[in-house]
């Protein structure tokens, strides 16, 4: 992944997946400063003698430093513990200094803001690790398409997940190439459902835009709610089976609430909306 930098004194930011003293000193073989966290990986960090450091308040740190004797432009090696808020953070180091850095802010739950003392190296690892594994923290910090969905089939799940997927990048891309560098995730998601939803270019109708709209509660008040059966119940339209001259059989995975009676909701027949507008048609068959 760093190959095309070498020899460039950049530096790289590494969280626990990289982060080993091994990774620093190999980083440090090819002319690249590296700041990295460390979790799992201590073989040769001085864990034991960090810990000997009795730290008790939120911002105090032990540090120890190394030399790195194969090495003459990067030499130095410092193996760093810190205490944060809620927990504790270990970090293998050939750059930066452990001079006061940026402050980190914490709202406490009466209000107050505490603010929390950092070194300079811990600091500017925390100021860049918001890139590490940006992709996954979009797809993670909120419930996912295959997360909700009851189907058993991993084709469909899979399929879900991809759609996620294009979510994802579809914000980064927005988020690169568009004028709005502030614009939320959330906000993104739902500028992205209302463009699908009230979508004509195809000159049809989606079936969700008919959902969203026979769902308003403004429409038909709160006591109509439309509700969808559990799992993948599905019943006979009672609308479809008693409305008109012809029985029908059709299916449908909704019902409404206060009426607790099967109704078909698609762009064809609304026969949710068509119940409360009309009223329900008088039983004409047995079930």
């Amino acid at each position: 992944l760093t190959q095309p930098f070498f020899g460039s004194g950049r530096t790289v930011i590494g969280d626990s997946w990289f982060g080993s003293v091994k990774s620093a000193e190999v980083l440090a073989s090819h002319g690249l400063y590296s700041i990295l966290n460390v979790k799992t990986a201590h073989k040769h960090f001085p864990k034991e003698e960090l810990r000997a450091q009795v730290l008790t308040e939120a911002g105090q740190f032990a540090c120890l430093e190394g030399v790195l004797p194969d090495e003459d432009e990067i030499s130095k090696l410092f193996a760093i513990r810190y205490k944060d808020h809620s927990k504790e953070f270990q970090f293998v180091s050939t750059t930066g200094t452990t001079l006061p850095g940026e402050t980190r802010n914490v709202k406490r739950t009466d209000g107050a803001i505490t603010r929390i003392k950092r070194p300079q190296v811990v600091a500017k690892y925390f100021e860049a690790a918001g890139a590490i594994d940006k992709f996954n923290h979009l797809r993670t910090g909120s419930i996912g398409l295959e997360d909700v969905c009851q189907s058993p089939s991993w084709q469909l799940k899979m399929f879900l997940c991809l759609v996620g997927f294009m979510e994802s990048n579809g914000y980064c891309a927005q988020l690169y190439f568009g004028s709005d560098k502030e614009l939320l995730h959330s906000t993104f998601r739902k500028q992205l459902a209302e463009g699908l939803i009230y979508n004509t270019i195809s000159g049809r109708v989606s079936m969700m835009r008919t959902l969203r709209r026979t769902k308003s509660v403004e429409d038909y008040g709160p006591d109509h709610a439309l509700t969808q059966y559990d799992k993948r119940v599905q019943k006979r339209c009672y609308y479809c089976a008693h409305h008109g001259e012809e029985r029908k059989e059709n299916k449908t995975h909704y019902y409404c609430k206060k009426c607790d009676v099967p109704l078909c909701v698609n762009p064809k027949r609304d026969c949710y909306g068509k119940h409360i507008q009309q009223g329900l048609p008088e039983k004409k068959y047995r079930r």
